[in-house]
């Protein structure tokens, strides 16, 4: 059982969201509770942010989930620090020869699912590549997620099979994949994972395929005490030896010597003396000047909680020797009065000496109504060229506020995404919570999207490319679509066998063991029944329980995530096809555990900052057992909330209930 805990607790620390909030490669790493009590300082500061809650709080309160529950140890000493991982991986290492025995190669586990769905409701992929190199066809195609390896496919999408896990990287987080230009059979990967980049992830460097991803190795490992990953890959046109890797905030460059790899650091993003330890600031776009593969543009983020967000855009001469660097985003029009958190680059060889930029920025607006000041904060997404590589600037495209304007206004630091046509550079594709297509600057088709993916694109576009042929890629939350139309219409190809549904909850009933099903990220709720896969509800789910009875009495009890403060519980009546009978609880956590009473089965109880109880699964009617200590429910502070619970099975009048930490607790 120990073996197994350490082997569960490595794959999952190393590779999910993977440690630490606000900190920067080489420095000393804050304790991960200092950091969760930062970002909610911020976010209630912010209140714009949460309410509704914003795409980014929603990605910070999924990494809250996972970390709250493995960043303490029996070692205190190492309680919320990044040694916790290095002491994990330690032990990994040293029984390598029993975990490598220990795969899912060598077990007898078999995935279930979902598989088939009706919509794209998959899961998330992170990265795209496709191989036109040996397969002319396009039928080659490998995909990368965010924390589910990398997987391939040799027929467009039909079938799919995971090619990283029988090389040991079980898991693994894929930010970027490339390609050698000349030989099919070469592939490159970055790795990590992390809070959707706003965070340093935990990557174990560059790895490499030579057979078209049968065996892969780690070509440039990264330290287990380095908290960072490989964000881009960039490989030289005209010397496919040569690659660039964006590795935090440095700029890697890494040449084959015989059977080596010489490495050099070549630029480091530079940091003025007010930097600070809670301050993000790494590389996420790496292109060459069309024509001149010894220039490139590189593209930053910047995030903070406290001060100036600067993202930064740069130009490097003389990359295969000794750069020489050019920053360009400060001749960018209104950069006065914003301030940028992330960059995106895009380049076209018709017009090699041009240069696109699109940009998230915000910028704080002061209201003042009689006695009243207010400060709103207004979100807005633009694009600027440069026709002198980037010397000067010209605002080609202004979305005002990121609610409308291409890409349904949903350009923001999570999901940002520019593209040029190959065949026509009046042609600008903008991803976003969905993919608009721009012409002469002028909107002219958005992707319908949804979180139900009905027309083959699920919300959030994560990764976007193009072809010669002007076919569109893409990565999204659901899985990855193909246009063949230039985004006039979408088609699902996540086909068979690829499993990549993040389930945060699952459910079964002893009395109907043909069923199981279970709340998932990003792609509704999902279940199993008849011999085949289902799905329904909105957006995420969270923990769930069943009660059946029989075919007439079969209700599900699902946590809809994230309603903060307002933990929101729907129900649905028949086995999941439909939900209603939204059950909300007064305060509590976004996640609340649910558990049925094992002496009562229409009993459920339901914890938020007391427990909650409905005594009939039809109705929403409920009581409210108020925790308290002696007597005194203030003992227990308004902002917690219970994060697990059990009762004895002989008595339902004894509970047990533990509450989440808070850091300033002593």
């Amino acid at each position: 059982m120990k073996s197994l805990l350490y082997s569960t607790a490595f794959i999952l620390i190393a590779t999910m969201f993977c440690l630490i909030v606000p900190s920067v490669t080489g420095q000393t790493q804050d304790n991960y509770f200092n950091d969760a009590e930062g970002w909610s300082a911020y976010y209630k500061q912010h209140p714009e942010l949460t309410d509704p809650p914003s795409h980014e709080y929603k990605n910070y309160l999924r990494w809250r989930a996972f970390w709250d529950s493995r960043a303490q140890c029996m070692d205190t000493s190492l309680m919320g620090k990044q040694q916790l991982i290095s002491s994990i991986q330690n032990q990994y290492a040293a029984d390598i020869d029993y975990y490598n025995r220990s795969t899912i190669i060598a077990s007898n586990w078999k995935p279930l699912g979902p598989v088939n769905l009706e919509y794209q409701t998959n899961g998330l992929v992170q990265s795209v590549y496709v191989d036109t190199v040996s397969d002319k066809s396009e039928k080659t195609i490998y995909i990368g997620s965010n924390s589910g390896g990398i997987w391939k496919t040799v027929d467009g999408g039909l079938n799919w099979q995971n090619v990283t896990d029988r090389s040991f990287l079980p898991c693994i987080g894929i930010w970027d994949i490339q390609g050698d230009p000349t030989n099919g059979s070469i592939l490159y990967a970055g790795t990590g994972g992390n809070f959707m980049g706003r965070a340093q992830g935990y990557g174990l460097g560059i790895i490499r395929t030579q057979d078209a991803g049968y065996t892969w190795e780690v070509i440039y490992p990264l330290p287990e005490t380095q908290l960072t990953q490989v964000y881009k890959l960039a490989i030289d046109p005209s010397n496919p030896s040569r690659i660039y890797a964006a590795i935090g905030s440095k700029l890697v460059r890494l040449e084959k010597n015989g059977a080596n790899w010489d490495t050099a650091t070549i630029f480091t993003v530079p940091r003025d003396s007010n930097y600070a330890a809670n301050e993000h600031e790494m590389i996420r776009d790496i292109e060459f000047v069309p024509g001149r593969p010894d220039t490139l543009y590189i593209a930053t983020d910047h995030f903070h909680w406290n001060t100036l967000h600067t993202a930064e855009i740069w130009r490097l001469d003389s990359v295969s020797s000794t750069p020489t660097a050019h920053q360009l985003n400060w001749n960018l029009p209104d950069t006065n009065t914003r301030e940028a958190q992330r960059f995106e680059i895009a380049v076209t060889k018709f017009n090699p000496n041009s240069v696109y930029v699109i940009g998230d920025y915000y910028k704080d607006t002061t209201i003042i109504n009689g006695p009243d000041t207010t400060v709103e904060r207004k979100f807005y997404m633009a694009i600027n060229k440069s026709i002198d590589f980037g010397a000067s600037w010209t605002k080609k495209y202004d979305a005002e506020n990121n609610h409308s304007g291409a890409a349904n206004g949903g350009v923001n630091y999570f999901r940002m995404e520019l593209l040029i046509d190959p065949g026509d550079t009046n042609k600008i594709y903008v991803g976003g919570l969905s993919v608009s297509r721009l012409e002469d600057w002028v909107e002219t088709e958005t992707t319908d999207q949804s979180d139900a993916g009905e027309n083959g694109y699920h919300t959030d576009t994560r990764d976007l490319i193009i072809l010669n042929n002007g076919h569109l890629y893409a990565g999204n939350d659901g899985g990855i679509s193909l246009s063949e139309n230039r985004i006039d219409s979408w088609t699902d190809i996540n086909g068979n066998g690829l499993f990549l549904t993040q389930y945060w909850d699952m459910g079964a009933s002893d009395s109907l063991p043909t069923w199981i099903g279970g709340g998932t990220q990003d792609n509704r709720f999902s279940w199993f029944a008849n011999n085949q896969w289902q799905n329904s509800g909105t957006g995420d789910r969270a923990n769930m329980i069943v009660h059946y009875e029989s075919a007439t009495d079969f209700y599900i009890y699902s946590a809809v995530f994230p309603i903060v403060n307002k933990p929101i519980v729907s129900i649905s009546k028949d086995g999941g096809a439909t939900w209603d009978f939204y059950f909300h609880i007064p305060s509590g956590h976004f996640n609340p555990p649910l558990m049925k009473n094992p002496l009562r089965a229409r009993t459920v109880l339901i914890g938020g900052h007391h427990l909650y109880k409905s005594y009939r699964p039809d109705t929403v009617t409920h009581g409210i057992i108020r925790v308290n200590i002696n007597g005194d429910t203030s003992v227990i502070n308004q902002d917690e909330y219970i994060r697990d619970m059990d009762m004895a099975t002989t008595d339902s009048n004894t509970l047990y209930v533990a509450f989440h930490w808070r850091s300033s607790d002593t």
